[in-house]
């Protein structure tokens, strides 16, 4: 087997490049230029049930600062991703008697959509994630920041990361001779090199690496899936019955090295996460 290509595989998790503590206030600091969440010249539309226009600067600049400060997002530094935020009478009155709702989604521009929203030497959007208005109006944040929850923040900054984690490229996977060829191959990749598989071999001995694909020197871009899907009822049955849900499980228990936050904001997250599921269990 020469090449084995692995479209939307997994990819391990990157870090914050910086020191956890203080990350909620760095990640929310203000930005003069967003170069990869640009500013989207247009109006809001509304036709009475929905309404959708451009984030807001401030949303704009939490999502640059994601993508500036947490290593796994360092691909979408070479891309352009349009920031939306919509709302609809549907969603209002779903939130309103407690059912599930998507807060975000995150999709990416055909080539024709690429082409229709480029302006001259200006590229085109390569992404676009449409945020819930009425999402974010229910946990407060449509507040002006000095009268939002305590908690709002906290709950837009995780939805940012998440939508901006379904942005990604193709993902490869190639076969190599361990030794020279391997540390050769990997230097040649930079940063596009994801991981070394040392425990998985073909038969011939040699090692997988997995990389993101680029054609004439731009990324392949591509829709990630969850790394994730299962239901709550198998896991309170069965546990950690499969690898990506023992993965999963050992990343929120042991957050080993540090999540982004600093143990008292990590514990009031934690403690806002468990008030949210009792009181929609509720």
């Amino acid at each position: 087997m020469a090449r084995t290509k692995r479209k939307n595989a997994q990819e391990p998790a990157g870090t914050i490049e910086q020191e956890p503590a203080g990350t909620i206030e760095r990640l929310c600091r203000p930005r003069d230029e967003t170069p990869n969440v640009p500013h989207l010249d247009a109006q809001r539309q509304d036709d009475g049930n929905r309404c959708v226009g451009p984030a807001s600067a401030e949303l704009r600049a939490m999502a640059q600062n994601v993508i500036d400060d947490v290593d796994e997002h360092r691909h979408l530094r070479e891309a352009r991703v349009m920031l939306l935020v919509e709302g609809s009478a549907a969603t209002a009155a779903r939130l309103e008697k407690g059912e599930r709702v998507s807060a975000g989604k995150a999709s990416k521009l055909t080539p024709v959509q690429r082409v229709m929203t480029s302006r001259g030497d200006e590229p085109g959007y390569d992404f676009v994630i449409r945020l819930s208005g009425d999402c974010l109006e229910r946990i407060g944040f449509a507040e002006p920041p000095e009268e939002r929850p305590a908690d709002a923040i906290g709950q837009v900054l995780p939805l940012l990361d998440h939508e901006l984690l379904h942005c990604s490229t193709r993902i490869l996977g190639e076969w190599i001779d361990r030794g020279a060829k391997l540390t050769a191959r990997v230097a040649e990749l930079g940063g596009d090199h994801l991981e070394t598989c040392d425990d998985i071999e073909d038969g011939k001995g040699r090692v997988l690496i997995r990389y993101r694909q680029r054609k004439d020197g731009r990324y392949v871009w591509a829709v990630r899936k969850h790394d994730l899907e299962e239901f709550r009822g198998v896991a309170e049955r069965w546990g950690a019955w499969r690898r990506d849900v023992a993965e999963l499980v050992d990343a929120i228990v042991r957050r080993e090295p540090p999540g982004l936050f600093d143990e008292q904001t990590g514990k009031a997250l934690v403690e806002t996460a468990a008030a949210a599921i009792a009181a929609s269990a509720g």
